[in-house]
This record gives C-alpha cells, structure tokens and sequence, in this order.
C-alpha cells in the first residue's frame, strides 16, 4: 500500500460500504462557509500556469456575471507542449500500483474539499451561481460524486474487471458550461484510477473552478512523486483540443436538462403554486436542470380551496408573483444569482415572438451588484408543440391550455418521453390524478413532484441522490475501462 492510501483507507472502505447498500460514508463535518460574492481577495489576479514552463500567451479569463472583473490570466501553450508532457507523465503513471493510484486520486479529492470555500467562489464568479447553492449544493455533491467514482473505478480495477492500462492514450476531458465541477471530478478521478493522464478542457465561461482543480491535482501529485503532468490544464485550441489524433476525447457527462413540465389540477392555494413556480423560474438565473418550463392549465381554469380561477386569474398571479420577487433584491443574491452567457439573455428575447406575451422579461436586480447579468422571466402563452416541445435556456416559460387535466398530463408526459425532462411538477390534491400522473411518467426517467411547497422550489432533482450517484459514477467509470486498449 502506501501512504495516501493508507492515509484514506478507511473512507474508500465506507464508501465502498455504502455502494453495496450500506450508510452513508459522509462524516459529520462542519458546516461549509458561504462565500460573499463581493470578496474575491483569493482569486483576484491569479495567474495559473504549469511549474517552470514559460506559456506562449497568456489568456484572460472570462468577465464574472456579477460585473465584477477579476483580473486573472491562464496560461496558454501550443498543443504538441501538451502532448509531450502528457506522453512523457503517462508511462511512470500507467505501470503504477492501483493503490497508488487511487490514494492520489482520494489526496485530491480530500484538498480539494479543505478548500470549499475559495472552490465555492470560483464557481460563483464562472456561472453566476448564488454563493449559498454553490457552497452548500454544488461543491459538495462535486465532492461526493468524486468519491463515489473513485471507489467505483479502484473496485473494478482490484478486481479484475479493467485490463492493464499501459499504453492507453491520454484523455481529453472537455468540461461543460453549467456544472463544470459536478460533472468534471467524477471523470478525473475514474480517469486516474484506472491509469489514464488527462487533459482538462474547460469551458471558455468555465475555466477558473477546473484551473484550481487541475493546479490541486498538480500539487498532489508532485508531492506523491509522480509528474504533476499526468494532469493538465489546457486552455484555447478548441479545436484541436477536440480531434487530435494521439488523444481520446471525451465530453464529461453534464446533467439532464429538459422542457420541464407543471400541471396544475387543483392546487390546495393559489399562492403557494404561484411561489414555487416563480421561485423555481428565478431560482439561479433560471439556468439550473430543474427549472420549469411548460405550464399545463385546463382552459376551463382550476378549483382550489379558496374556490374557482380561470386560466387569466391564475397568469396574472404568477406574473404577479414574479415581480414581488423580482422587487426583493436580497432574494436576488440568495437565490437567484446571474446569468452566466450572454447568449441566455439573447435566446429569451428572441422567444418573445413564440406566442402571446404575458409577462415580459427584464431586468432582475442584485443587491450590491449593479453590473451584474440579470433577467426576469418570460412568460408566453402559446399551444404550439413545435414551440414548447424543445428545451430552452434561461428564465422563459410557456403556459399551455389543455381541454382538461387528462390531456395535461398526457401532452407533458409524452414530451417527457421524447425529449427528456430532469423534473415533472404536478398541483393537486386529488390522490386519482396523482396517481395517474405517476402511471404515465413511469418509464420516462424524469422525477415526478407532487405538491412540492413553495420553500422547496429550486431544489436539484432526487435523481441526483444517492441512488442516481451510483449509476451515473458506474458509468463514468465503464467509459474508461472501454477505452483501455485489450
């Protein structure tokens, strides 16, 4: 064995423990620190570049959606500078013990979870996250979906289920826009277990939370004794980055994102679907996989226990709700935090010519943030599928009339079946339509809600809870044990 191994044996054995159905392999830890969006004294003017060698440029990292300019710098060098190193890191790398492998792999998910706090920040100046999501949500479940591959990857190869790794060409991991920790460490670490050096490709929105990760990985595996090379950060050269020869490319798997759907039947009170919907819509700049999307209300409107709306009632109070949250600037830093691209903001104008506009978009005020990327919801009635049926970035949503609860639930899940949902959310307190709504989005592989409560809203799918954990990391994992070579 050896020493950082040894050093955590005993976590790897819970989690290990856990995967086979036991208790969680979480610890009781203390609570993570929220960051202030405003204080960016740890990541202001870094520079990121691999020890002692001079870079061909340097690259600028992208403007926070906050409006704040953090002045940091990514070094940049040409693509056969990368090749090299990596092919000079993987042959010492490959032939090492899975042991050895494996407690680097562990040393570095283990620092990077002493330093939450600064990853936390990083992921709020790079998405536009709100800084409590990003420290009590993403960094952990980051975290903890790292472990999780680890422990996978070391089992497969203990016992036997990988071939021998030598040979097997370095990896091009390119991240994604939305979640680059979340979706990048789980892939890192199956990576380095099982013997491959990787190259990580970030985002050009994303690059700051993946550039701390590859700088901690650098570090622990000088400190191990092997080539700090076995993990680099590769910046610019999209291109080539994606169809170089002598590397195998791969997109690391981003959460399921969907037309969302809401079906209101009879909700026990207006306000508190109204709440929950605007909240959801608002909830991270409307850019987070649970975020709804088509709103199905019989045309004939709906019964609840206050007594009847029509379908115009129950569009003015969601507008009306939005714009009371909208009016709350601290519900601004809290929850609903920036817009990362400005693309975003681009495509929910744009969709403003889909149907009849029931609430127009606008800006969306952060306290102490005057700069920042901001948009309010759009709301547009349309009945067109052609319309509604794709996936849509950003705080939009269509509300659809259907000729009765039925046909709601039929229409959202058959485009749950189609085109895939991450969440379905239905309003009712009559147990026949909730159970029919479970009957048909069986199968679909989107998580059904059931009355959720307005302090719910915004909340990530229960498909990413344990259960979901294990077969997303199994899968990552079996993504590189096809890659080694027979």
């Amino acid at each position: 064995m050896t020493p950082l191994f040894d050093r955590h044996r005993a976590m790897l054995d819970r989690t290990l423990h856990a995967r086979r159905g036991g208790p969680s392999p979480t610890p009781e830890r203390v609570a993570p620190t929220i960051p202030s969006a405003a204080d960016v004294t740890q990541l202001a003017g870094r520079r990121f570049a691999a020890d002692g060698t001079p870079p061909t440029r340097w690259v600028a990292d992208a403007r926070s959606p906050y409006g704040l300019s953090l002045d940091i710098r990514y070094a940049a060098y040409p693509p056969a500078a990368h090749l090299a190193a990596a092919t000079g890191a993987q042959e010492i790398w490959q032939v090492a013990s899975v042991s050895a492998r494996t407690g680097v792999a562990l040393e570095i998910l283990a620092r990077l979870e002493t330093a939450a706090a600064t990853l936390a920040q990083a992921l709020v100046h790079a998405t536009g996250e709100p800084p409590a999501v990003a420290a009590l949500h993403s960094v952990p479940l980051a975290c903890r979906r790292g472990l999780a591959a680890a422990a996978e990857a070391y089992e497969a190869m203990r016992t036997g289920r990988a071939g021998a790794t030598v040979g097997a060409r370095p990896v091009s991991l390119l991240g994604p826009v939305r979640e680059p920790l979340g979706a990048v460490l789980p892939e890192l670490v199956a990576a380095m277990v099982t013997g491959r050096v990787v190259l990580l490709c970030p985002q050009p929105r994303a690059v700051l939370p993946l550039a701390l990760v590859a700088e901690t990985a650098r570090t622990v595996l000088a400190g191990a004794g092997f080539s700090p090379d076995v993990v680099r950060l590769w910046v610019g050269d999209d291109a080539l980055k994606r169809s170089a020869p002598d590397l195998c490319v791969l997109h690391a798997t981003q959460a399921v994102a969907g037309a969302n759907p809401v079906i209101v039947d009879r909700p026990e009170d207006l306000a508190s679907f109204c709440r929950h919907v605007a909240d959801a819509l608002l909830f991270c700049g409307g850019q987070h996989r649970a975020r709804p999307q088509n709103v199905f209300i019989p045309a004939d409107g709906v019964r609840t226990n206050a007594g009847q709306y029509t379908l115009r009632d129950i569009t003015g109070a969601l507008a009306a709700t939005v714009d009371s949250l909208v009016a709350d600037r601290r519900h601004g830093i809290e929850r609903r935090g920036a817009v990362q691209n400005p693309q975003t903001v681009a495509g929910v104008l744009a969709s403003r010519s889909l149907g009849r506009v029931l609430r127009e978009p606008g800006a969306a005020p952060i306290e102490g943030f005057p700069q920042a990327r901001t948009l309010s919801p759009l709301l547009v009635r349309t009945d067109r599928e052609t319309v509604y049926a794709a996936a849509r970035s950003g705080p939009l949503a269509f509300v659809i009339a259907a000729a009765d609860t039925a046909e709601s639930i039929e229409r959202a899940a058959h485009g749950a079946a189609t085109t895939g949902a991450a969440e379905a959310t239905i309003f009712s307190t009559d147990d026949r339509v909730l159970e029919a709504a479970a009957d048909a989005f069986a199968g679909t592989g989107t998580v059904l809600a059931c009355n959720p409560l307005a302090a719910d809203a915004g909340r990530w799918p229960e498909g990413y809870g344990d259960d979901g954990l294990r077969a997303i990391d199994e899968s990552f994992v079996a993504r590189h044990l096809d890659l080694l070579p027979p």
